[in-house]
């Protein structure tokens, strides 16, 4: 079975690297790109097309809220995984 392809979208070099770090410890996912704000995250789905998203919720440029929106626009066969460090219910 191919690894589930995953880009990470969080403005935050350290958390990307963290995460990123945490995912190579599994040999069925592959971190494909990285984005530090919403029109990257856009750009790298639509050039890599990968089957996970993971998205920051407040990033500069597009928000997350406004990049998934946008890639349901377009029809985006991607699945996005919202991160959060949030606990208001307003970003829940």
């Amino acid at each position: 079975m191919a690894p589930i392809r995953v880009i990470l979208a969080d403005d935050h070099v350290v958390v990307r690297i963290g995460i990123r770090n945490l995912l190579s410890r599994s040999a069925d996912i592959s971190v494909i790109g990285e984005a530090s704000n919403g029109v990257e995250a856009i750009q790298l789905v639509s050039e890599l097309k990968p089957d996970v998203l993971l998205l920051d919720m407040e990033m500069p440029e597009l928000d997350g809220v406004e990049v998934a929106r946008r890639l349901r626009a377009s029809k985006s066969p991607v699945k996005v995984l919202a991160l959060s460090a949030y606990n208001d219910k307003q970003y829940i």
